[in-house]
């Protein structure tokens, strides 16, 4: 057998360069010295499991960071600020970021540096009440060994969370980044997801929380207008989410991150996690784009409400408090109907490869209302 030809090094240098990075990963399986070539361009998303110990992220980012723009780091692990300086060196392009971090950390580490193109999803180790039942009641189907072993593993956390400025801190993270960031807090889990006003120059709207409802509005209005630079989208609790409507939003909206959606069924719910790749959270009833439930699922957002300007407008409410108070109208038996068929959407993506977590939440000032928040893992 005659051997294979082999191009001069130089030469592969030539090729790769022409190459886009998106094409580059079969280049590291050639040989090792095109390996080495690639390895520092063709990463462009890492998830570390949990169990992942701080030298080998370390590691990871100084050989692969340069092209890395999504980080989900290991949950409810607790890292210095200057561990997090040294990843955003390592990781010049970062777009995303998914970590423990409290908002008294991110507040310091945002006035040291603004990072325009970064959201930032804060994932709190901290249980909320619908997790504090559940744990109280399991605690007599499990031996006593475990649950000491579980209130230590509980104090250690609670300690760094502490530590690392966990307690509180929120409303003061709101008021420093208020011309920066736009902050969405999940209480359901103590999730907080931090967004820039203007990721990209001349940015037109990255977030729309209220329109009113009409037939043709999300479809032929808001999507082909703001879809493009929207990062955070609340839907109107009379568009639900059907297998079309998912195909609209997964085509016209390539940035999105953050969706709460009112109505749904389980068809869209499967075409936005096959088709969204930058989805990271979607919530799942409670009162969407007019309704006024704020005291669980809270919107924290700053600037003047229905501000339009010529060069930039980084929110907008489209809507009024008539459809407010037709949201809160709503009859008891419709809200126990969109909870079960909510519920039966969201228990058939349990399994799905891309959910990291599913938290329920029951809204205190809506008798019966219910929603879920879906923690996902973004394809890019």
């Amino acid at each position: 057998m005659k051997p294979s030809p082999q191009l001069p090094n130089e030469l592969l240098m030539q090729v790769i360069e022409c190459i886009p990075p998106t094409h580059l990963s079969v280049f590291l399986l050639v040989c090792r010295y095109t390996h080495q070539l690639v390895s520092g361009k063709v990463y462009r998303k890492t998830i570390f499991p949990d169990t992942l110990p701080l030298s080998d992220i370390m590691n990871f980012c100084q050989r692969h960071g340069s092209s890395l723009v999504t980080i989900k780091l290991p949950h409810g692990k607790r890292y210095s600020d200057t561990f997090y300086m040294l990843l955003f060196q390592l990781c010049p392009q970062l777009n995303y970021l998914q970590s423990s971090m409290t908002p008294k950390q991110l507040q310091r580490f945002l006035l040291r540096t603004h990072y325009p193109l970064t959201c930032f999803m804060m994932t709190q180790n901290t249980p909320s009440s619908t997790a504090l039942l559940s744990s109280v009641a399991c605690q007599h189907s499990q031996p006593h060994q475990q649950l000491e072993q579980q209130r230590r593993q509980r104090q250690i956390q609670r300690h760094h969370y502490l530590h690392y400025g966990g307690a509180d801190g929120l409303e003061e993270l709101i008021q420093v980044t208020q011309d920066l960031y736009n902050v969405t807090k999940l209480a359901c889990c103590s999730s907080i997801f931090l967004f820039p006003n203007h990721p990209i120059p001349d940015s037109t709207l990255t977030h729309i929380s209220h329109y009113f409802h009409h037939p043709g509005a999300l479809r032929n209005a808001i999507l082909p207008t703001f879809g493009p630079d929207l990062l955070s989208l609340t839907l109107n609790v009379y568009d639900i989410l059907t297998v079309s409507v998912a195909q609209m939003i997964s085509i016209k909206c390539p940035r999105l991150r953050y969706l709460h959606i009112p109505q749904i069924k389980a068809e869209g719910l499967w075409v936005l996690l096959h088709k969204c790749n930058t989805l990271v959270a979607i919530v799942v009833g409670g009162v969407g784009g007019n309704g006024n439930d704020d005291s669980d699922m809270i919107v924290m957002m700053r600037g003047d409400e229905g501000r339009t300007e010529d060069h930039g407008v980084d929110e907008l409410e489209l809507g009024g408090n008539d459809e407010e108070q037709e949201q809160d109208d709503l009859p008891t038996s419709n809200i126990q109907w969109i909870n079960q068929e909510n519920k039966k959407a969201v228990a058939t993506v349990e399994t799905h490869k891309r959910v990291w977590c599913i938290h329920q939440q029951q809204h205190s000032s809506h008798s019966g209302r219910l929603s879920w928040h879906i923690g996902i893992l973004p394809k890019r």
